[in-house]
């Protein structure tokens, strides 16, 4: 009996299997979440045997979030080699949220009542959370109040939003009634308007990056609820990093505008230039009417489109003096009133220039006489930015973003 035991272990030795000592577990462990949250689990928590260095281990279960607490869950670990399980074991494991204030509960709210709020000089209001709750705000928590502001045409009484966010994402509300007031002796008249329409050419532009220097061209339509007194202001356009209209942004376009008593509507088309400096990235276009707040209140909603700075063609080097397509050469780009094509090894059949919108602004047919190099001029073309589209003798079409300086 002894010798027939000798003989199997010698023999697993022998045959290159390896025996792995049983993994141990323990019984039962409590995973405390992190301020966001979340909590994670990795093998050497669970184990209490060591981990083998030549071996892998994975859980059935590793992170967890507020949703999990409560809850008794078994994760097991896995020991393998070569991708072969050789053991596993589990424990029981107890999710909970010790941070304090907690994080994956949200508070309970008390909302005042009712408050009055009055206009102040400029014929606006601010409300905050401290203004509308009962009680301190916890500092660990994020409220927000909506809506927050208000202008002339607001006077009257509101249902106004009070939230509180935790840093783990839970959420409560609670609710107020507002009344806002205007109290300023002889006020102006308030004029509500409206942008009713707001179209821009390139039409692209909500799809692609705009390149520095595009001509963008609007046909906005603006309408009043109420006109007791003909509104005087200034439309102003503005590219801003955030949704406000505010100094920091920069002003690319504005027009002063009188609204006609006869009319329901003001339509105004205009153009504007994205600015040359502007560093690629995302932003907003902001459209807002300005007014002379002693004569008149013009309360409108400030109009935000989203749209991003840049250039379709990602290989685009702006201060490249020679660009390449393919085989050809363009040069210099950005150009003045010339732009030299160059191809030794590939003839240019034909050339044609867009712009931003599209449109063929320019077609060169070579026919029967193509050419390695042709010579553009361009002097009647306005600065700005455009497409060149080659075609070569070979069928290869490129096309490239230039620049007129």
């Amino acid at each position: 009996m002894n010798q027939k035991t000798v003989f199997i272990y010698f023999a697993l030795l022998f045959s290159g299997l390896s025996l792995s000592a049983q993994l141990a577990c323990y019984s039962n462990i409590n995973l405390a979440l992190d301020a966001t949250g979340s909590g994670t689990l990795t093998p050497a928590v669970i184990l209490v045997s060591p981990m083998n260095p030549s071996y892998t281990y994975t859980l059935s279960k590793s992170t967890f979030t507020c949703s999990d607490i409560g809850m008794e869950q078994m994760v097991t670990v896995y020991e393998s080699s070569g991708g072969e399980l050789i053991n596993s074991c589990y424990a029981i494991i107890v999710v909970e949220d010790k941070i304090m204030p907690p994080v994956c509960i949200a508070p309970s709210l008390a909302c005042r009542s009712a408050i009055n709020v009055a206009l102040s000089a400029d014929g606006t209001a601010n409300l905050t959370p401290a203004e509308v709750l009962v009680g301190s705000l916890e500092p660990t928590y994020t409220y927000s109040v909506s809506p927050s502001s208000f202008e002339c045409s607001d006077v009257g009484s509101h249902i106004v939003t009070v939230t509180v966010t935790t840093s783990a994402g839970a959420t409560n509300s609670c609710f107020i009634t507002v009344n806002v007031v205007d109290r300023r002796p002889s006020p102006p008249p308030c004029i509500s308007m409206f942008f009713e329409r707001m179209r821009f050419a390139p039409n692209f532009f909500w799809n692609f990056p705009i390149p520095p220097r595009t001509i963008i061209r609007f046909d906005a339509k603006l309408s009043a609820i109420v006109v007791d007194k003909k509104p005087k202001g200034e439309l102003m356009f503005a590219i801003s990093e955030d949704e406000i209209f505010d100094q920091s942004d920069i002003i690319v376009f504005s027009q002063d505008i009188k609204y006609p008593k006869k009319k329901g509507s003001i339509d105004v088309q205009g153009k504007f230039e994205i600015p040359r400096k502007m560093k690629p990235g995302k932003y907003f276009l902001l459209a807002d009417i300005m007014s002379n707040k002693k004569k008149v209140d013009i309360t409108i909603d400030t109009y935000v489109l989203p749209f991003e700075i840049g250039y379709p063609n990602q290989n685009f080097g702006f201060n490249d003096q020679q660009t390449s397509l393919g085989n050809t050469i363009l040069y210099p780009n950005p150009f003045d009133n010339t732009l030299n094509l160059q191809n030794d090894e590939d003839q240019i059949q034909s050339i044609k220039i867009f712009n931003v919108m599209g449109q063929n602004l320019k077609s060169v047919d070579l026919g029967q006489a193509p050419a390695s190099f042709y010579q553009l001029d361009l002097t009647d073309f306005q600065k700005g930015i455009y497409l060149i589209n080659v075609s070569h003798t070979s069928g290869n079409v490129l096309t490239k973003t230039i620049i007129k300086d």
